[in-house]
């Protein structure tokens, strides 16, 4: 099955996304209304469910009682949202496993390197502004992934 490469990028940069904040790739997918996703996704109530998520996200994890992303629990939440984040970019090309799973790898890659560098980052400049750095690169994955898959979308490349 061929999977257009924005498709393939957008599911990378979102699965990158959740690696750092597991919500952030699927949020931002409901909060947007992308192609492929489930009608109960699009409703006003499934975007504000979304937007409280991903901002209780945010506020979490900047708690010292937090659990390490690393571990079971935070792992396999990004395992999961990363391939659904995929899963959604890639349902308007038609049926293929190859979005979903670069969505999960992706969120293991940085879920992994994204504590390394946070680490780093809470020695040089302190705990809060590397965790807001965290936040804007997370960001910025966002916005890069939504734009790049509503650029795919506008485009009119569908499955063959």
């Amino acid at each position: 099955m061929f999977v257009p490469r924005s498709v393939l990028i957008g599911a990378k940069l979102l699965g990158l996304a959740t690696g750092l904040r597991s919500c952030s790739g699927v949020a931002a997918l409901v909060v947007t209304g992308a192609d492929g996703l489930p009608a109960a996704l699009r409703t006003p109530l499934a975007r504000r469910v979304a937007v409280g998520l991903a901002a209780t996200e945010l506020v979490i994890d900047k708690l010292p009682s937090t659990a390490a992303r690393t571990e079971v629990p935070g792992l396999t939440a990004r395992v999961l949202f990363g391939g659904v984040s995929g899963w959604i970019a890639g349902r308007s090309t038609g049926p293929s496993p190859v979005p979903t799973l670069i969505g999960s790898a992706a969120a293991v890659v940085t879920a992994f390197t994204g504590v390394r560098a946070r680490r780093l980052l809470s020695e040089r400049i302190g705990p809060l502004p590397a965790a807001l750095l965290e936040d804007a690169v997370t960001g910025s994955l966002v916005a890069a992934g939504t734009y790049v898959l509503r650029r795919h979308s506008s485009s009119g490349v569908r499955a063959v």
